[in-house]
């Protein structure tokens, strides 16, 4: 709805595998750093919209120790996440 999904090119949310429940953190590369810049100051310090209403918990963003689509993409697409579900999300664009 914000206009980023064609802005990224990497997601990955590590969860509880017993759970199956987000833990409360992303990874998200974006495809420039003016493209994180914009995300960062329009989302910093916001409220997200749960299933349960509005999020007590601020949104807070910072940069990884990890950059760019490839590093990522060797660091946890390598993992042993064995649900498809749970795997990190990779758009190679053409």
């Amino acid at each position: 709805q914000a206009g980023y999904g064609s802005l990224f090119d990497f997601v990955y949310i590590p969860c509880s595998f017993a759970a199956k429940r987000a833990r409360g953190y992303a990874f998200v590369n974006f495809v420039s750093p003016a493209v994180a810049s914009t995300f960062c100051e329009m989302y910093q310090g916001s409220r997200r919209l749960t299933a349960s209403g509005l999020s007590d918990r601020a949104l807070l963003i910072s940069p990884a120790a990890i950059q760019g689509l490839e590093a990522n993409v060797a660091r946890w697409a390598g993992s042993r996440v064995r649900d498809p579900a749970m795997r990190p999300f990779v758009r190679r664009q053409p």
